[in-house]
């Protein structure tokens, strides 16, 4: 059975994690990429001028993929478009991992002609941001499964307790991070082994194309 969660009850654990960790009940881990998501869902969810339903996970996840589908599908155009071998990028994007920038870089070397060429950074960060959203969408909501479990290496040297770290009402926030760790966790930064993440110009994006439908 699919979990369960009205608007209203994820608006409401969602701006408790926010309003928490403006005084971090610890330091570590951070939960600073999580975070930055627990605000786009709270802006997005805020965006839907729906009926409250009883259940708005179908609502939204139907949402973060037809997003993803899209900028799979951009990508796969550009692909198309050129005789360079972008097997590499499909092979990711098949196994829905991400693009790091020196993955992006490494196609467009490919491709014939002076800069910009290739896939562009619009594609590139579009293709990105859906795959995060989707995966942080999912581990939030999978982390609401009573069977779910928190892992917490024995190698950290972490200083706070494992029952704090535990506290039920965190279990969201490692939901998302343990999602995102099992994606690869890229850096986000301009390093060639990182990615740009700002899901919110993908997302608003997204809702003025849904108006002119």
């Amino acid at each position: 059975m699919g979990i369960v969660l009205t608007k209203k009850e994820a608006l409401e654990e969602l701006i408790y994690l926010k309003e928490t960790w403006k005084k971090p009940p610890f330091t570590y881990p951070a939960f600073c990429v999580e975070l930055d998501y627990v605000d786009f869902f709270i802006f997005m969810l805020k965006s839907f001028r729906t009926a409250e339903t009883n259940n708005i996970v179908p609502f939204v996840s139907s949402h973060f993929e037809q997003g993803f589908d899209a900028a799979f599908l951009k990508i796969c155009r550009i692909l198309d478009q050129h005789s360079a071998d972008g097997s590499d990028i499909y092979s990711l994007m098949s196994e829905r991992k991400f693009i790091i920038r020196k993955d992006k870089r490494n196609y467009n070397r490919k491709v014939p002609g002076k800069c910009p060429k290739g896939l562009k950074n619009d594609e590139w960060e579009g293709y990105n941001n859906w795959l995060a959203t989707t995966i942080m969408w999912n581990g939030f909501i999978e982390a609401h499964d009573p069977d779910y479990s928190v892992y917490i290496s024995q190698e950290e040297d972490i200083e706070t307790s494992i029952k704090d770290l535990l506290n039920p009402d965190y279990k969201p926030l490692w939901g998302m991070k343990q999602s995102y760790y099992a994606a690869g966790r890229p850096c986000i930064g301009w390093t060639p082994d990182c990615v740009t993440l700002r899901p919110l110009s993908s997302w608003i994006m997204y809702m003025k194309q849904l108006k002119t439908q």
